[in-house]
């Protein structure tokens, strides 16, 4: 069981913490899974002072593309999913 929080659940860090536990609470799981979309760039729903902003994936990945894949290779492996989690 989960959910998702979209930028219009997103207000002050305080909103955010009461929101997550109320669900934890209404839902009686501790272990209950909260996903927001926080890629970087224009997908950002927690915005500063909440967090730090953080520049778009793809920035990123130009950035360290090469090293990256230079390490899973050398291993025998394709590629690895740390883009997509």
């Amino acid at each position: 069981m989960g959910f998702i929080l979209f930028a219009r659940n997103i207000g002050t860090a305080d909103d955010v913490k009461a929101l997550t536990e109320s669900l934890r609470e209404v839902s009686g799981r501790d272990d209950l899974f909260i996903f927001i979309d926080q890629e970087g760039g224009r997908v950002q729903r927690l915005l500063p002072p909440l967090v730090p902003h953080y520049p778009a994936a793809a920035v990123l990945g130009k950035l360290y593309k090469k090293d990256q894949d230079k390490g899973v290779v050398q291993h025998g492996l394709c590629h690895d999913f740390m883009h997509l989690i």
